[in-house]
């Protein structure tokens, strides 16, 4: 076997082992050179082997991005564990941050199972509780690096992927405040339902938890729907529209948005140094509007178990393999409050008054958005023109816009 075909020989094995090409072909040129000590000097040769190697390709040689070390943990956390000290924005590349009862568990639990993905499967409430060094530890004791993944000698190229679930995230505005300050490149991922679907899938789950009273009545939500089910609000307080200044868009959005603060939640924005604006006429306190620029992949919950869904999730975390199929988890249903029984008629007429002007204001101001992904836009449109009807019925006997 000539010096060249051992040479390859070697080389073809250390492409298995992702040796880097520079080193690799240091290796090369040094086995040539130690090999003229066999051959003489004959420059005929030594321009052969010269020559040799110039032309010599490496095929197969993996192209692994470098891997940063990741820095000790003191070195992002005060002493006494009271504040962020370091860059800690590479810790969290997702949050699936909203809506309950919107298959964010399913989704939790598919992403959890991926082989690039770092998540616990349960959800975290340290934004919510104002405690970003908690969610800082949290994360960082899942292990990885912020470049690579934690096998320094693998030859792929995947970027481990760092996410935790917390649906309700959206209308804390603690944590948008603490997202924007500390992670604010960090994706959300946010589930729409129809709102009279979501009702019922709510109802239910509070039963089994005995939280609900009244044996299953329905009438003092009619007045009273849960603030969680506003789900533009939630989205408007983003900041990514002009929700402040857009009269149609106040208009569909409603007269408490921005939603006024209770005391407890002023006594916590104030901690947190939080902006807060005060109305002189009404002496209600809000939050400063601020924009935060963090990417949002939107759907609705009716989408999970599409291909194309998984797909674009896929593609929006920048994952290299694909999702496992996402099924669904319905918890409550030993526990079934059916919402499309005559009794529930005005309650559902209200639910759809409210889908109608969510659907309105998400297609028309939120998904137009460039930081803005939905998976399959027509199908997603469909569906949210389907929640100005009631579900149970058909169209309604008023009309919309």
């Amino acid at each position: 076997m000539t010096t060249i075909q051992l040479a390859r020989k070697n080389a073809n094995k250390s492409t298995k082992s992702c040796l880097h090409p520079q080193r690799l072909r240091l290796a090369i040129f040094t086995a040539c050179f130690l090999a003229t000590g066999f051959i003489g000097s004959n420059s005929n040769t030594i321009k052969s082997l010269r020559n040799s190697i110039s032309a010599f390709h490496l095929p197969f040689v993996c192209k692994r991005s470098a891997t940063i070390k990741k820095p000790p943990l003191y070195s992002l956390i005060s002493k006494d564990e009271a504040n962020i000290t370091g860059k800690v924005d590479w810790l969290l590349d997702f949050v699936i941050a909203d809506h309950p009862k919107c298959a964010t568990t399913s989704i939790m639990q598919a992403l959890y199972q991926h082989e690039q993905v770092k998540m616990y499967n349960h959800e975290i409430y340290s934004l919510a509780n104002g405690d970003p060094v908690d969610l800082v530890k949290q994360l960082y004791a899942l292990g990885g690096d912020n470049k690579n993944n934690d096998n320094a000698h693998s030859c792929s190229n995947n970027k481990i992927m760092r996410g935790y679930k917390s649906p309700n995230e959206l209308r804390r505005l603690q944590s948008l405040w603490l997202l924007q300050k500390y992670f604010p490149t960090t994706k959300l991922i946010v589930g729409l339902r129809h709102p009279v679907w979501w009702f019922q899938s709510w109802y239910n789950f509070k039963a089994t938890q005995g939280k609900l009273l009244n044996n299953h009545s329905t009438e003092r939500f009619v007045d009273n729907l849960p603030p969680m089910l506003d789900f533009h609000k939630n989205l408007a307080q983003l900041g990514k529209t002009n929700a402040t200044t857009d009269s149609r868009e106040q208009g569909l959005l409603g007269n408490d948005f921005p939603r006024p603060l209770k005391p407890f939640q002023v006594r916590l924005y104030e901690r947190l140094n939080m902006e807060l604006v005060t109305d002189e006429t009404s002496g209600a306190t809000t939050v400063a509007m601020t924009k935060l620029d963090n990417p949002v992949f939107l759907y609705v919950d009716e989408q999970v178990n599409d291909p194309a869904f998984s797909s674009s999730l896929q593609s929006f975390l920048h994952l290299d393999t694909p999702i496992a199929p996402i099924g669904r988890n319905n918890s409550a249903a030993a526990h079934r409050m059916d919402v499309c029984h005559y009794s529930h008629r005005p309650l559902r007429a209200a639910l759809v008054e409210l889908g109608s002007d969510m659907a309105d204001w998400i297609l028309e101001y939120f998904v137009t958005l460039p930081e803005v992904t939905v998976s399959s836009p027509n199908k997603f449109r469909a569906l949210l023109l389907e929640w100005k009807k009631d579900p149970c019925r058909g169209p309604l006997v008023f009309e919309y816009d």
